[in-house]
């Protein structure tokens, strides 16, 4: 269990789903149940997920300021996020 999004999982039916964790909307935090976008003091900005329905991991990818605040403003879903970054064979994942 990544502890990161969620003390604990709740079981539907054969999935698990983190439970717990608040939605927080700040300046340099955008934080949902599953996923986080966050731009740290040196300016860099990250997107971060949970890996798996089990909650075994999280991936990491690095994200442009302007796709940070695009989040804010509400033009970038996770779905479109997960398009730009997991989908695209041209980024990859930090390590």
């Amino acid at each position: 269990m990544n502890g990161k999004f969620g003390p604990h999982v709740k079981k539907i039916g054969n999935m698990y789903y983190p439970m717990g964790r608040p939605s927080v909307h700040s300046d340099n935090l955008w934080r949902e149940q599953d996923w986080e976008a966050r731009r740290e003091e040196d300016g860099t900005c990250y997107f971060e997920f949970q890996a798996s329905a089990q909650g075994v991991g999280s991936i990491t990818y690095e994200i442009s300021n302007d796709e940070f605040e695009s989040i804010k403003e509400g033009k970038l879903s996770f779905e479109s996020l997960i398009r730009i970054t997991d989908q695209n064979k041209n980024r990859k994942p930090l390590l």
